[in-house]
């Protein structure tokens, strides 16, 4: 009786290392998951700032030009 309840006891332990250690695997790739999210959206945020003061510009000269400004 007690062998086997040392037996399931070891392959409980075995399988909560294994658990533990995906989710140590999951939590890495969420990291980095994050990190690449974040960098895309501050090049996205520079990009279109960019784009929206070039435009800014471009509508300018446009209304300078039909006399609107």
């Amino acid at each position: 009786m007690w062998v086997m309840f040392f037996r399931d006891e070891k392959a409980i332990k075995k399988d909560t290392g294994k658990m533990l250690e995906k989710q140590d695997s999951l939590l890495e790739k969420q990291d980095e998951t994050l990190s690449e999210v974040n960098g895309l959206r501050e090049d996205l945020k520079s990009y279109m700032e960019e784009r929206f003061e070039r435009i800014e510009r471009e509508i300018s000269v446009i209304k300078e030009k039909i006399g609107v400004f």
